[in-house]
């Protein structure tokens, strides 16, 4: 059931992804994914869309962009930019992520395991207090014996709520590894645009090339500038929603894990009797 819930999850965060887009999530293709029950038409939606034309950067073809042209400068610099801010990005994700996997592994073994020795060793003494019975140590040994089941409720704590608090953010930035590899090869194919402009423009000073076809060249070229730049800006705005809203609720998770461990050792401790 768990690992049911967890692969539900993941795809949650996807179709949140792709919804969030403003292209991709009005693709027809999309709609029918979402909406589509009859296996029927499924299987026809299915065929149209791998016999879709606008594919890859067929797309491009069908892209509309402001007029006039981009200073292919400023546009290099940018992208540029943002494939250095990209890469280190990459780091810090692929780092935290792992974090992640270790401290999930951590609270499913580890952190539990080391609750239940604690917990073992409230009960070996409160098995030797339970030898005298008088009531004062009768309540004293029932009070140990709360404390052990207390620290074995915290190991289970951290078995199911904390580890769930690091899966939901290792999830995210899983999310964001697939999409973080994918933007080398999309500046890459900008980069190539760009290194190919600067050919015809030479052809072009040469007298090899005409103004006309140069003017055509730009404007194709402008068209993949456009597009990529549209992406690297919704990247932008879409990572600091994903993030914020990541951290809140991986931290507040945190808060309420320990808040109910304060609570559980407060009731533990007001079980013992002071003068």
């Amino acid at each position: 059931d768990n690992f049911i819930e967890h692969r539900m999850a993941k795809l949650q965060l996807w179709v949140n992804r792709i919804c969030q887009h403003p292209v991709m999530s009005q693709s027809s293709v999309w709609m029918h994914f979402l909406t589509c029950t009859d296996e029927k038409r499924w299987k026809l939606g299915k065929r149209k869309a791998e016999k879709d034309e606008l594919m890859g950067t067929s797309l491009l073809a069908a892209l509309q962009v402001p007029p006039g042209n981009l200073d292919p400068i400023i546009v290099e610099g940018k992208v540029d930019s943002f494939g250095k801010f990209t890469q280190k990005m990459d780091e810090g994700v692929n780092h935290l992520y792992k974090t992640t996997q270790g401290q999930i592994k951590k609270c499913s073994k580890h952190y539990k395991d080391e609750c239940e020795k604690i917990a073992a060793a409230f009960r070996e003494l409160a098995s030797a207090f339970d030898l005298e019975k008088s009531l004062p140590s009768a309540q004293l040994t029932e009070a140990i014996r709360h404390t052990e089941d207390t620290y074995r409720d915290i190991g289970d704590m951290y078995e199911t709520k904390l580890c769930h608090y690091w899966e939901s953010m290792g999830d995210m930035l899983f999310m964001y590894k697939g999409v973080l590899a994918s933007w080398p090869d999309i500046i890459s194919f900008h980069k190539s645009f760009l290194s190919k402009h600067k050919e015809y423009q030479k052809m072009r000073d040469e007298v090899k090339l005409s103004q006309e076809d140069l003017e055509g060249i730009r404007q194709r070229m402008d068209v993949v500038s456009y597009a990529t730049l549209a992406e690297v800006s919704h990247f932008q705005t879409q990572k600091v929603v994903d993030f914020n809203a990541a951290m809140h609720r991986f931290l507040g998770g945190q808060i309420d894990f320990y808040e109910e461990i304060v609570r559980k050792l407060k009731e533990a401790q007001g079980r013992y009797m002071t003068q």
